[in-house]
């Protein structure tokens, strides 16, 4: 009996020293998950969503394999004990307590690291609406400029990016109308043209930026949303007047503009 029960344990010891060998190599994936996540934090004001997303990407992936590997020896463990011997029972549930301490360690310590993977990945989003609302402004600086050169209403705007006049904007058509559309540039002291008076867009920044106007991911701007994206809003900040026309001479009164009314710019401001 004594042989038996002998041959029996050196059985189960393998058992346990297989799920043991399990859980050091899920342990080994959940310090590489950990290191992943470390790095969030060396220079994070200097990066950009970019490289943000694609760090959080790849601690996601680490995070991921590590917990397969954790849920596989926390298997292993909770499967001692089945057709085990009755005078082993209790040795084998020793064994089985300390692998399932173990494994509950390496929960807790990806849980840690999850939970900085998520906030990372939420500061990555905001940088990037960050990112996209200041190409928005110098986009609109340009789309506006344009414009106002050309005397031009919303509506013609949309129709000089629409160069194959199928009613939408494509992005091909979106990078190309900013490569030629007027330009605001500054004069030298001799009124001759001399540099843009701010930074333009790179390609790769209009892209995204025509990637979060279209909401819908079909790769193209509908009219109505291209013409609610440079529909220009001002507030009243004084009393004055809506005239027919530009000269004051000429002009009839329409409507008087109360302080604070809200109104839309159609075209303009003209000298």
């Amino acid at each position: 009996k004594e042989k038996k029960l002998a041959e029996a344990k050196e059985k189960r010891q393998e058992k346990v020293n297989e799920a043991t060998s399990e859980a050091e190599a899920a342990e080994v994936k959940v310090k590489k998950a950990e290191d992943s996540t470390q790095a969030f934090g060396a220079k994070d004001g200097a990066r950009d969503a970019a490289s943000m997303i694609e760090l959080a990407d790849e601690a996601d992936e680490l995070i991921k394999d590590a917990r397969e590997d954790v849920a596989s020896a926390k298997k292993a463990a909770a499967g001692l004990l089945e057709g085990c011997e009755d005078d082993l029972k209790a040795w084998l549930a020793g064994e089985q307590t300390k692998l399932e301490a173990t494994t509950g360690r390496l929960e807790a310590r990806l849980a840690k690291a999850t939970a900085q993977a998520a906030k990372f990945r939420e500061d990555a989003r905001k940088k990037e609406n960050e990112e996209v609302s200041i190409v928005e402004k110098r986009a609109l600086k340009m789309l506006k400029h344009h414009q106002r050169v050309n005397h031009m209403k919303n509506e013609d705007l949309f129709e000089a990016l629409d160069t194959s006049k199928d009613g939408k904007i494509d992005q091909a058509e979106w990078l190309a109308f900013f490569k030629t559309c007027a330009k605001d540039v500054k004069e030298d002291g001799d009124g001759a043209a001399a540099t843009a008076a701010a930074p333009e867009p790179t390609a790769d920044e209009l892209s995204r930026l025509f990637a979060s106007l279209d909401e819908e991911e079909s790769g193209e701007l509908s009219k109505e949303t291209f013409v609610n994206f440079v529909r220009h809003f001002m507030k009243v900040a004084r009393d004055t007047v809506i005239t027919s026309c530009m000269t004051i001479k000429d002009s009839k009164t329409l409507r008087r503009l109360e302080v604070n009314e809200v109104v839309e710019i159609l075209q303009g401001p003209q000298e």
